[in-house]
């Protein structure tokens, strides 16, 4: 009995301890659960933060894309508001352009009016200029003739006679005292002869022949600008033909680095150069004056188109015939080249390298008389 009442307190014993044992695992199982519960709970509450820091990020990002809407609608307004300005202003323009055309095509209207007007004036003015030539009333044919005879002498004296007649003509174009002269000197040669057909060159034939041609009278100017100016000076002879002008022959003279053009065959005295003439430089009528010694009509019909050049610029590059820098170049060419007018064109023409040759070859066409083309106007 007591060897049972012992094992069972013994057995008890054991169950004690076991249950000792188990409720010291269901301890520790309960505080792993509860630290597994307060690091859910902490876990959670980090979750809970973060969540309510990503709540109001998205607050605050609704309430910028709300703020940037609200912006957006104001932004579309200004544009609508700034599209409408900008159509209002184009349409203002548009209406501008328009008005503004019409004020050009008016203001062109009148501006060809006021053109064709100021033509008509010019030339109305330029045929009652022409309708009263004056003339060297001083020039006399006594003069005329002792310069024929001895113009070493005499041609002096004739410009000290006339050289206050000829400033007041030539008052407008405010020519120099050596100017002055070289104008004498072409209405000189004007007025020996009047215009028809020469060969002369020299001199004395040129002052005993009864007409004269273009490049005669230009020679013959040569002569008497040599015999009355008193300073170093430099005489260009040109040629044209084919423009505005046909063929002609005028002069240049130069008096240190002013030039003024000289037209003999018609007593013309125009203040200008080469370079501005030959680049449609246009001349004021009242820088020209013409002088018609001979009252025979030639100052007339061809002072017209010489004139109409000057005053309208149509002297052409394209036109130059010749160009000699002195009377010696001029007379030596003119003297070498005369045998070939009486020969063969093609062998003439290869003298003149210049743009005006070709209407010189066909001026020289077998089917007209080479007496005729030989003479210029």
């Amino acid at each position: 009995m007591l060897q049972m009442m012992q094992a069972e307190t013994a057995n008890q014993l054991i169950q004690q301890q076991n249950a000792t044992g188990t409720l010291l695992h269901l301890q520790a199982r309960a505080q792993a659960a509860e630290q597994q519960a307060s690091q859910i709970t902490t876990q959670a509450e980090s979750e809970a933060s973060r969540l309510a820091s990503l709540t109001t990020q998205v607050q605050e990002t609704e309430e910028r894309s709300r703020q940037r809407k609200e912006e957006l609608a104001s932004t579309e307004e200004t544009l609508r508001s700034r599209r409408d300005d900008l159509q209002a202003a184009s349409d203002q323009l548009a209406a501008a352009w328009k008005e503004k055309a019409k004020l050009e095509e008016i203001s062109l209207q009148i501006r060809l009016a006021n053109e064709e007007a100021s033509a008509q004036k010019r030339v109305s003015d330029r045929e009652k200029r022409f309708q009263a030539t004056p003339r060297l009333e001083c020039l006399t044919a006594v003069q005329i003739e002792a310069i024929r005879q001895d113009p070493y002498r005499t041609l002096p004296v004739a410009y000290s006679a006339c050289e206050g007649e000829l400033k007041r003509q030539l008052a407008n174009l405010e020519l120099g005292e050596q100017q002055t002269r070289a104008a004498f000197a072409s209405v000189a040669a004007n007025a020996m002869a009047p215009y028809g057909t020469s060969t002369s060159l020299k001199l004395k034939d040129l002052l005993r022949d009864k007409t004269l041609s273009c490049d005669n009278y230009a020679a013959l100017t040569g002569y008497f600008a040599t015999i009355l100016l008193t300073v170093p000076h430099k005489l260009i002879f040109v040629g044209f033909d084919g423009g505005a002008v046909g063929n002609h022959a005028q002069l240049f003279a130069q008096i240190g680095e002013d030039q003024m053009l000289v037209d003999p065959t018609i007593g013309l005295v125009a203040k200008t150069n080469f370079n501005e003439m030959l680049q449609g430089g246009k001349v004021s009528s009242s820088k020209i004056a013409i002088f018609d010694q001979h009252r025979d009509g030639l100052a007339t019909w061809l002072g017209r188109s010489v004139v109409l050049a000057l005053e309208e610029g149509l002297y052409n590059p394209s036109d130059i015939l010749y160009y000699f820098h002195s009377m010696e170049e001029y007379v030596a060419f003119s003297s070498e080249i005369e045998p070939l007018w009486h020969g063969d064109p093609e062998r003439l023409v290869r003298r003149y390298p210049t743009p005006a040759s070709e209407v010189l070859r066909r001026n020289l066409a077998p089917r007209i008389d080479l007496s005729d083309a030989r003479t210029n106007h």
